[in-house]
């Protein structure tokens, strides 16, 4: 989750420099790639880095989505286009514990991660045929924010771990929340400073001057929390469910 919170804010950039085409069709490569590698891990560390670098480059796909459909996509047809990704994109978080349970009940664990290998060869060759070969624009490279990006992938990181650890840890009570979220507070309010004084932002948070947009933003937000969090705690009421069941029947 982290590796794909980092790298969904670079996407918009990246593919500038290498094509929208070109970027998309990496990224489902390595994505599948490492899901593969992810099956093969000998223990839970290497099986961790495996599924970050996943992650890093499974994240791009979703940014890249909107833009292919406001893009590819004529105007009529655009909402039918929003409406079918966000039914996948909601469904996604219900069903994926229960397939991948199911999955490694029945196949074993690796199976989590070789599902992946028929949907990404049926996407990359659909991408493949359907987008326009564009030049690249390596030169971005060097007019890069460097800096920019160091700051916000340090502080989301922060971020996204103590939000993670946070409830493990109780929270404040914690000496390492209480750092990651320093760590957090620093670098992301720095990463806004600076984006707000480049003429060229890696991120344009001028967008948020715009009502409609900030609105827009904080309802998308307010319903992605409640239906996620709604998806987590069924999760882990049913889990809980479960062990009580299971407590039950050993002490009769």
């Amino acid at each position: 989750m982290i590796a794909e919170i980092i790298v969904i804010p670079l996407t918009g950039w990246l593919s500038q420099v290498f094509s929208i085409k070109r970027y998309i069709l990496g990224n489902v490569i390595l994505f599948v790639a490492f899901m593969i590698a992810g099956g093969f891990a000998w223990n839970l560390e290497v099986m961790i880095v495996l599924r970050a670098l996943a992650g890093f480059f499974g994240g791009a796909l979703i940014p890249v989505a909107f833009t292919i459909i406001l893009t590819k996509l004529p105007p009529a047809k655009q909402m039918i286009g929003f409406a079918l990704f966000g039914l996948t994109a909601t469904q996604a978080p219900s069903v994926g514990p229960a397939l991948g349970g199911w999955l490694t009940d029945n196949y074993g664990w690796q199976y989590i991660f070789y599902i992946q290998i028929i949907p990404g060869v049926m996407m990359f060759m659909l991408l493949l045929r359907g987008l326009d070969d564009e030049p690249m624009q390596l030169n971005l490279l060097r007019k890069g924010d460097w800096l920019g990006i160091g700051l916000m992938a340090t502080g989301l990181a922060a971020f996204e771990l103590m939000l993670e650890e946070g409830n493990r840890e109780n929270w404040f009570d914690s000496e390492f929340i209480v750092k990651t979220a320093w760590i957090a507070a620093i670098f992301l309010t720095a990463f806004v400073v600076l984006q707000m004084r480049r003429k060229e932002p890696l991120v344009n948070l001028r967008l948020f001057a715009d009502r409609n947009f900030t609105v827009g933003s904080g309802i998308n937000t307010i319903l992605g929390m409640a239906f996620l969090g709604q998806c987590s705690s069924s999760r882990n009421i049913s889990r809980r469910s479960k062990v009580t069941a299971r407590f039950r029947s050993v002490r009769s």
